[in-house]
């Protein structure tokens, strides 16, 4: 087999991503995307046996390199300030990669979604969980359903995110703080 070229490989995901705005997942075809990436049918097979296969692969890089980026590290620190390092960062990183959100959103719900990708995806809310009831047992946060608490924090990041990009403004640190603050007042006890 040949060695990977990561210049053709970051192609074929870059490209996977853009068309994934324009067609969503199950319009993707695989002519489409190695067209988009400048390369040739067959180098697209030369990676991944199918489009399953590269549609996880391209999840598999995005989940590492974004969502579960957010978690490393932090799990020491008091339950405040991991939900705000995990509100900052989720904040900038749906703000800065639409088309990555776009292809997540709609990957995470599809039927090509492999076990392992599903379990990945898992992470961050088990960790979010986590963190939720660590927060309720120091009687901090409301003493609710993680269900009804999750929705509420990703109910409103996902919108203010949307506004935020439909009217093209920046994340500052006062944007980051703010919100915040609003999803600290809605969940603290």
């Amino acid at each position: 087999m040949r060695p990977r070229d990561e210049q053709k490989i970051d192609a074929i995901f870059a490209a996977v991503i853009k068309l994934t705005g324009s067609v969503g997942i199950a319009g993707l075809k695989m002519t489409d995307i190695a067209r988009e990436a400048g390369v040739a049918d067959g180098t697209l097979y030369t990676y991944f046996r199918n489009k399953e296969e590269l549609l996880n692969s391209v999840y598999y890089q995005l989940k590492r390199k974004g969502v579960l980026a957010i978690v490393d590290g932090s799990e020491h620190l008091p339950v405040k300030i991991q939900l705000y390092k995990m509100w900052e960062s989720s904040l900038k990183y749906l703000v800065t990669e639409p088309a990555e959100t776009i292809f997540l959103e709609h990957f995470r719900v599809s039927p090509f979604i492999s076990e392992d990708n599903k379990k990945l995806s898992q992470q961050l809310g088990q960790y979010l969980e986590r963190l939720l009831e660590r927060g309720k047992e120091e009687m901090i946060i409301k003493p609710l359903s993680n269900e009804l608490l999750i929705s509420l924090l990703t109910g409103f990041l996902k919108d203010y995110t949307r506004h935020l990009v439909n009217h093209g403004l920046k994340v500052t640190e006062a944007r980051v703080q703010e919100s915040f603050a609003l999803s600290w007042d809605a969940i603290k006890a």
